[in-house]
């Protein structure tokens, strides 16, 4: 996923229940050169994401998790990456049951 983008990932015809998603970011650039806002279901999980400055390096990735998340009717958790300096990246989402 890049730039200003949104994907809804459907685990499909799971029940409803708490979910866990891990974000996968790579870091380049430097402080500042890459930061966006994560929104999950409409709501600000994360503003100004610095991929760079979470993993305290170049070529490094840095994976952030955020919990408790419900999917919406359709089952699905619609996630929104929003710029706000150059792109939003994300490598990898992975969306984990957490009602188990």
């Amino acid at each position: 996923m890049t730039g200003d983008c949104s994907h809804s990932p459907n685990p499909g015809r799971a029940p409803q229940g708490s979910r866990c998603t891990r974000f996968k970011s790579p870091a380049r650039g430097g402080v500042g050169s890459r930061v966006f806002d994560i929104l999950v279901n409409g709501v600000a999980m994360r503003r100004g994401f610095d991929v760079f400055k979470e993993a305290r390096g170049e070529a490094r990735s840095v994976t952030w998790s955020a919990h408790g998340l419900e999917p919406d009717a359709q089952g699905k958790l619609n996630i929104a990456l929003t710029p706000v300096r150059n792109y939003a990246c994300v490598n990898a989402v992975e969306v984990l049951d957490e009602s188990k």
